[in-house]
C-alpha cells in the first residue's frame, strides 16, 4: 500500500527503506542534455500527464522519510483519484515498490560489492513510466554513446513533442505514439538518426496505436520470452 498525505499545494509520499534522494538525483544528472525534466538545487521539475490533464510537478526531499510533490502553475488536480495517479506515477518512476533490503544485505557481505553499496546506498532502479518513451529510448541508444543518444532524444522531443511554459522555460511532454504512428521516415529525416531507427520508432508507434502493443498487456505476461515475442 502506497502511503501519502497532502497539505495545501503539496503531496507527501512516504519513501521506502533504503532510499537516498540525493543519490538518485545524481543519477538523473548523468547527462545535461536530458530534456524531460530539469534539476536545480536537488529539486526535479517536470510535466506529467494525468488522465489527459498535464500537471507540472516539482519534487524535493521532505526530511528523510518523504518526497514533497508540489503542483505548479495551478495544475494541481482536484479529485482524489487524480492525486493518487500522481502518487502512483512517482512511486513507479522512483521504483518505490521494489524491496531492495535483501540485495543490500547480501552486498554488504561481498568484498567487491561492499564499497559500491556504501557509495550508492539508497539508489533505486529508476525507470521510464511511459512504454513508448522507454521503447524509443532503447531504439535511440543502440550502438551509439550515451551523450549522442541524449542529443537524438532532445531533437526528437523538441520536433514532435509538446511543452508547457512556466517562468520562461519549456517543460516537454514526450511525443505521443498516436502522432508518430502517422509519420513517415522522411518526416524525421532532419533528426540525426539512421533511417532504420526512424522506421523502428514509427513501427512501434503503429503497434501501440493499433492496440497490438501496450504496457498493460506486457505486465500480465509472466514468461520473458513471450513478452519479447509480443
Amino acid at each position: 500500500m502506497r502511503s501519502w498525505k497532502e497539505s495545501k499545494n503539496c503531496i507527501f509520499i512516504k519513501a521506502p527503506e533504503p532510499f537516498n534522494f540525493k543519490v538518485n538525483v545524481d543519477y538523473f544528472l548523468r547527462d545535461p542534455n536530458e530534456c524531460m525534466y530539469e534539476i536545480e538545487e536537488n529539486t526535479i521539475t517536470r510535466v506529467i500527464e494525468i488522465n489527459h490533464l498535464r500537471t507540472l510537478i516539482q519534487i524535493s526531499e521532505a526530511g528523510s522519510d518523504y518526497l514533497a510533490v508540489e503542483c505548479l502553475a495551478g495544475t494541481k488536480p482536484e479529485s482524489f483519484e487524480d492525486k493518487e495517479t500522481i502518487v502512483n506515477y512517482i512511486c513507479e518512476w522512483f521504483d518505490f515498490d521494489t524491496d531492495l533490503l535483501p540485495f543490500y544485505e547480501m552486498g554488504r557481505r561481498d568484498l567487491l560489492l561492499q564499497p559500491v553499496i556504501e557509495r550508492f546506498y539508497g539508489l533505486r532502479i529508476m525507470g521510464l513510466n511511459d512504454l513508448f518513451e522507454a521503447l524509443c529510448w532503447g531504439i535511440l541508444g543502440q550502438q551509439i554513446n550515451l551523450k549522442f543518444a541524449y542529443t537524438l532524444k532532445r531533437q526528437f522531443v523538441e520536433k514532435f513533442g509538446e511543452h508547457l511554459d512556466y517562468n520562461g522555460k519549456n517543460y516537454w511532454i514526450f511525443p505521443l505514439y498516436e502522432k508518430i504512428s502517422k509519420l513517415t521516415a522522411e518526416d524525421m529525416a532532419d533528426i540525426k538518426m539512421t533511417k532504420r531507427k526512424r522506421e523502428y520508432i514509427i513501427g512501434v508507434a503503429k503497434l501501440m496505436a493499433n492496440g497490438d502493443l501496450s504496457k498493460e498487456n506486457l505486465l500480465h505476461v509472466d514468461d520473458l520470452k513471450q513478452a519479447k515475442k509480443n
